[in-house]
């Protein structure tokens, strides 16, 4: 039971020191952004990374977002 207890907060912990990208890495890496922005819709992630990855693809796809609200294309 311990183990299983030790185990499961390690993956917990290791979920949340990811190391954040900036959002030109994710410009630069289309096919990583679209990875992790699977990943964060997923778990609703709101994390500094899957801002940064929300932020690249509505840079990406002319639809910026500020704070937090999206303005259309016009």
């Amino acid at each position: 039971m311990k183990q299983v207890a030790l185990i499961s907060i390690t993956l917990i912990l290791s979920g949340c020191t990811q190391e954040s990208r900036s959002v030109s890495f994710y410009r630069e890496h289309p096919a990583v952004l679209d990875q992790r922005l699977s990943e964060c819709v997923a778990r609703f992630d709101s994390s500094e990374d899957c801002r940064n990855v929300k932020q690249a693809f509505y840079d990406r796809e002319g639809t910026p977002s500020r704070n937090g609200v999206t303005i259309g294309k016009h």
